[in-house]
């Protein structure tokens, strides 16, 4: 340990270089940003009580310090991302009033579009990464962050704040874990306002010192006052050199105090009293404290304090002016920053592109756990074929750190079974991400694995989730069929830059059919006839295909019957336009599917067919599906539970009676 262990002392802080060397003019503009942080939190609250604002709104006031202190310090290469009390820190990397209202009126010139509302302020352009809802699911993508930092080589570090409720969550456990593990520069800060939502830290985390939980990953911590603006700055700056110089991350604790409710919907009259929020406010207000220590020195005058907080007062009132005076988004807006506008095997793409990279359970040393990663380390090096813990949510969540810094992680799960560790992750932060900021945050991600049953090894390692992941608006989701439809989908996939999930069958792996060995891509969206036919379309993907393939020939050849199997290829996005020409060929449709019945693919395709061909059918439509059970381990039983050629051909005849 480093001698980060202990705080400095109040004299030590005040005396630290980096306050010593402020100017006059240099102290004067934190202490305006201070106020006019205030100030439009104060008039946030009142647009909020007027219902000008809506849904959840957390404000700053109380915290002020903390957010200027430290974000006064940081470097060209120094980036930041937040939880939901994300006001003050946009406003301190140079976000305008204007801009920051707006997006809380949900207006049009919000800086996210009005579309990610209080807790979802980005910038890119500044370093700053949001503004993130769900407690403690920034942390991982802090991580990511500074991953690619390092990647690229870059002397910078990333803050990544969180309240004291979100030290136990597992997520932050499992990025202290990663960014230990791996030498990250990223500075945990631990913004301990006293309460978690409603309850004190007494009643919700065991220990006294919540930073010293870095001890547990030998990694440094300190402590500092949050209402001494100096102080912040002085520890930050620590901090800040100690991740330049030794590429590690390490944690530190703010002690600070809000002053209003966790939200504008809490009451803040159950778990405190008034005089504990007015005996802070009169003796630790961080404000009142500076703007002390600035008449000390000499700075500035009460009279000047007054006229600059007038002006703060004014600024945030021209703002909420420009906010209600603003439009709300035009209707068409509701489906614009889902994907990316244009749509533009993993070893080629590595060598094309040295931004890509893959991490995952045993995809190194190991040669992965189904080999597809085999010889990949030697080829490229641990530093772009990364071994990682069991961690799914820890390492997901670093990948989209580091996908939304421009690099393009390849994620294996080892089983998309073990991604539901990671869903958080791949719905809250990957899929929502771009639209969320208003289309100013890419999140160019390839999560891939095998997903299937018929392998022998029970429920909780059979899950086919394509359906849950085609149904988040920002995923884009595949399923291959063959080997050629496999290296061509997963190239696409890798340079496209939206998240996209591929979804593999490890029985499909043995498929060993020729490729071309020259470069071909397969667009994403496409789906593709795999027979043609005039009398039975089968709708199938993934596995399903060469099940349908194979009861194709049976009635072919039995019945005499013309089946069209057309192979979706990608779930999302789905190509409607083969589908209904298939439909108005056969006019006889039959979906087939490895997903459960409810609510599966299968389910979302005949409701397609029936709302834009119902007149081409000539008769209801068919399925057939895995059994509505978990997957059973007997193995003469799974196969029951699995389509087979010979349901196949019994649902075919059917349709066709």
């Amino acid at each position: 340990m480093s001698d980060f262990n202990k705080s400095l002392l109040p004299a030590e802080a005040h005396k630290a270089k980096i306050n010593t060397a402020l100017k006059a003019e240099d102290k004067v503009q934190l202490f305006r940003q201070m106020v006019r942080i205030r100030a439009f939190e104060e008039r946030a609250v009142r647009a909020y009580q007027q219902s000008h604002i809506g849904g959840f709104c957390h404000t700053y006031i109380g915290q002020e310090s903390v957010a200027v202190g430290m974000l006064s310090l940081l470097g060209p290469d120094d980036h930041c991302i937040t939880a939901y009390r994300d006001h003050a820190h946009a406003m301190m990397v140079g976000m305008t009033m204007n801009e920051c209202m707006a997006e809380l009126y949900g207006k049009y010139t919000g800086c996210s579009k009005g579309k990610g509302g209080s807790m979802h302020y980005f910038a890119p352009d500044k370093n700053y990464w949001g503004g993130h809802g769900i407690v403690g699911a920034q942390t991982p993508l802090g991580a990511g962050i500074a991953f690619a930092l390092k990647y690229e080589d870059k002397k910078g570090a990333c803050l990544c704040y969180l309240g004291d409720g979100a030290v136990n969550q597992g997520a932050f456990h499992e990025a202290l874990n990663l960014a230990a593990l791996w030498e990250l520069p990223v500075i945990y800060v631990i913004e301990n306002n006293r309460y978690s939502m409603g309850t004190c830290q007494a009643r919700s985390s065991a220990g006294a010192q919540l930073a010293q939980r870095a001890e547990g990953y030998g990694m440094d911590w300190a402590v500092v006052a949050g209402n001494d603006l100096y102080a912040v700055r002085a520890q930050t700056q620590a901090a800040l050199e100690y991740a330049h110089k030794t590429s590690r991350p390490m944690i530190l604790e703010v002690d600070t105090y809000r002053y209003r409710g966790h939200s504008m919907s809490d009451p803040d009259q159950t778990y405190r009293t008034k005089e504990e929020i007015a005996e802070y406010r009169h003796r630790h207000d961080p404000i009142l404290l500076f703007g002390n220590v600035l008449k000390k020195e000499k700075v500035l005058d009460e009279a000047q304090i007054e006229s600059m907080e007038q002006a703060a007062r004014e600024e945030a009132e021209a703002a909420a002016q420009f906010a209600a005076a603003s439009p709300f988004p035009p209707a068409e807006e509701i489906y614009k920053d889902v994907y990316w506008e244009t749509d533009h095997p993993i070893a080629e793409e590595m060598l094309r592109d040295e931004h890509v990279f893959m991490m995952g359970e045993e995809v190194g040393q190991y040669d992965g756990a189904y080999k597809v990663s085999q010889g990949l380390l030697k080829k490229f090096g641990p530093k772009r074929i990364i071994d990682t813990p069991i961690s799914e949510c820890g390492f997901a969540g670093l990948a989209v750190g580091a996908a939304m810094m421009g690099l393009r992680p390849i994620v294996e799960f080892m089983t998309w079974s073990f991604s539901y560790v990671a869903f958080d992750q791949i719905i809250n932060n990957a899929a929502n991400m771009r639209y969320m900021s208003g289309g100013s945050v890419h999140v160019p991600i390839v999560f891939r694995g095998p997903a299937n049953g018929g392998v022998n090894v029970g429920a909780t390692h059979s899950h086919t989730p394509e359906n849950f992941y085609a149904n988040a608006p920002g995923l884009k989701v595949i399923c291959p069929a063959t080997a050629y439809d496999a290296k061509g989908l997963m190239k696409s996939a890798i340079r496209d830059n939206d998240p996209v999930c591929v979804l593999e069958n490890t029985i499909l792996y043995n498929d060993k059919s020729e490729i071309p060995t020259e470069e071909y891509l397969i667009p994403l969206g496409l789906a593709d006839i795999k027979r043609a036919g005039t009398d039975l379309t089968i709708v199938a993907h993934g596995r399903a295909v060469i099940t349908s393939l194979k009861a194709a020939e049976i009635l072919a050849d039995e019945h005499k019957i013309n089946v069209e199997v057309v192979d979706l290829r990608s779930i999302r996005p789905l190509d409607e336009t083969t589908i209904l020409n298939s439909v108005a060929k056969t006019h006889r449709v039959l979906l087939v599917e490895e997903n459960k019945p409810f609510c599966g693919v299968g389910a979302q395709i005949a409701y397609l067919i029936q709302a834009k061909a119902f007149d081409e059918l000539d008769a209801p439509i068919g399925r057939v599906s895995a059994l509505d059970t978990p997957q059973i381990y007997s193995m003469p039983l799974e196969k029951l539970q699995l389509p087979s050629p010979e349901r196949v051909v019994q649902a075919a005849l059917e349709v066709l009676r």
